[in-house]
C-alpha cells in the first residue's frame, strides 16, 4: 500500500474509533497521555527574619556641643573671633568634633510568606523530584553595628590639664613685666615636678593625648591614659627649655611637649636642631609653632598655608617623626585659620584659653592653664586640683 492509501485508511479507523469512544473516552484517552501533576507541599507560614543586631555604642558628646557632621572632618565656622593672648574665658568659635556617623539599630522587619494549600504526597520512588517555580524571598537588611569595645576612661574623670610653660628660667635683672611672668625659675618648677610626682601624677605627651580623646570620641580602641594624667607644654623653644627644663624632666622620668617656631631654630637664645633631636630621641614631643610666630588670623590665605605647612615640613624632615599638633602664636586664630590648620594636616592645636581638656572638646582649639612665673606651688596645686599637705607647706 502506497502512503497516499495508508493516510486514507488510518483516517478512517480513527473516524470509527471517535465514534465507538464518545466525547468521555476521548477525554480519559488525553488524561492518559498527560504527565503527572507537580506534587505541591503546604507550607501555612514561613517567617523569616534579619539577625538580631548588637547595640550600637553611642559616645556622649557634651550638651554644649553641635551635631555632628556625617563626614570625618572637622566643620569650622568661618566667622572670625580673634582670641586674645589671656586667660580669661571667652566664646568658642562654633565647631563640629571630628566623629564618624552613628547609626541606632532598628530590629529588622519580617518577611511573612504564606503559600497555597496542598495535600502532600510522597513520590512511590525514589527519583528527581520536580519543584515548581521557586519563590525568592528577601529579608530585611540587617542594620549595620560596631563590635568594638567601647574605650573606658582611666583617668579621674574631671579632665586632663594641659599646662602652658615659657621659660624655665630666673629672668634676667632688666626683664620687664611680660618676662616675668613668663619664667618660670628652675627651682620652682623642680617643686612643681616633686608635687606631681607625690601625688601621682603621670606626665604624658600631647600627642598621646590627643590620640586617646579622637579616639574615645569615636569608640575606637587605643591605649588606656593613667589614673592621672597631666600635659605639660613649652611655648616657642628657648634654649632655657634645653638647659634647665629638659634634665629635670629626665631626673623626674617625665616627659613634655614643645612648640617651636622653626624660623627661630638655632637663633640666639633659642634651641638648636641637634637639641630638638636629643630630645625627640629621648621620648620629648616636638609640636609646631608655625614659622615666624605671627598672628594668623590677619594673614592671608598663601600665607597661612605656608606658616601652618612649612613648619610642619621642617620639623618632620629634621625630627623624623609626624608632626600633628600646631600651637597659634599667642593664642591668636579664628574659625579659618582652624580650619586651614586641619587641612594642612594638623589633627589638634593649644590655644591660650583657660581651661582643662576633655573628650568631647573641639581638638583643633584645645585649652590650657597658664603657669604663671610669680605663681606659689600653692596655687600651682589648685590649678590642677590637688591641695598641699602640712608638710609640703612648711
Amino acid at each position: 500500500m502506497d502512503i497516499k492509501h495508508r493516510h486514507i485508511y488510518t483516517g478512517l479507523l480513527l473516524l470509527v474509533a471517535g465514534a465507538l469512544l464518545g466525547v468521555s473516552g476521548w477525554q480519559a484517552l488525553a488524561a492518559a497521555l498527560q504527565p503527572p501533576a507537580v506534587q505541591m507541599v503546604r507550607i501555612e507560614a514561613v517567617t523569616i527574619a534579619a539577625p538580631t543586631s548588637a547595640a550600637v555604642k553611642v559616645i556622649p558628646i557634651a550638651a554644649s556641643t553641635p551635631a555632628l557632621p556625617a563626614t570625618n572632618q572637622i566643620a569650622l565656622a568661618s566667622a572670625t573671633a580673634t582670641i586674645p593672648d589671656t586667660d580669661d574665658p571667652v566664646q568658642p568659635i562654633a565647631y563640629a568634633a571630628t566623629s564618624q556617623p552613628t547609626v541606632a539599630a532598628q530590629p529588622p522587619a519580617e518577611t511573612v510568606i504564606t503559600l497555597p494549600t496542598v495535600t502532600p504526597e510522597p513520590p512511590a520512588t525514589p527519583g528527581i523530584v520536580a519543584v515548581a517555580t521557586p519563590i525568592i524571598v528577601t529579608a530585611a537588611t540587617p542594620v549595620q553595628t560596631s563590635n568594638t569595645p567601647a574605650v573606658a576612661q582611666h583617668y579621674n574623670g574631671a579632665g586632663v590639664p594641659i599646662m602652658m610653660y615659657h621659660h624655665i628660667a630666673v629672668p634676667p635683672a632688666n626683664a620687664d613685666t611680660i618676662r616675668i611672668g613668663l619664667s618660670v625659675t628652675p627651682p620652682g618648677f623642680a617643686a612643681q615636678l616633686d608635687y606631681l610626682s607625690s601625688h601621682g601624677y603621670q606626665t604624658i605627651t600631647l600627642a598621646r593625648y590627643v590620640d586617646w580623646m579622637n579616639a574615645t570620641r569615636l569608640g575606637q580602641p587605643a591605649p588606656p591614659l593613667p589614673a592621672n594624667p597631666i600635659v605639660l607644654t613649652f611655648d616657642d623653644g628657648y634654649d632655657d627649655i634645653y638647659a634647665n627644663a629638659y634634665p629635670l624632666l629626665l631626673q623626674h622620668g617625665m616627659v613634655g611637649t614643645f612648640h617651636v617656631i622653626t624660623g627661630k631654630v638655632g637663633w640666639d637664645g633659642y634651641m638648636s636642631w641637634p637639641q630638638l633631636q636629643a630630645m625627640s630621641a629621648a621620648g620629648m614631643d616636638i609640636e609646631s609653632h608655625t614659622v615666624d610666630h605671627i598672628n594668623l588670623d590677619s594673614l592671608g590665605t598663601a600665607q597661612l598655608n605656608y606658616e601652618l605647612t612649612e613648619s610642619k615640613a621642617q620639623l618632620e624632615a629634621h625630627i623624623g617623626k609626624p608632626v600633628t599638633i600646631i600651637c597659634y602664636p599667642a593664642g591668636h586664630y579664628n574659625g579659618a585659620v582652624a580650619q586651614a590648620a586641619q587641612l594642612a594636616g594638623y589633627s589638634a592645636a593649644t590655644t591660650t584659653r583657660y581651661g582643662w581638656s576633655y573628650p568631647s572638646a573641639d581638638p583643633m582649639q584645645l585649652p590650657r592653664v597658664r603657669v604663671a612665673g610669680d605663681e606659689a606651688l600653692a596655687g600651682f596645686a589648685a590649678s590642677i586640683g590637688g591641695t598641699l599637705t602640712y608638710k609640703e607647706n612648711r
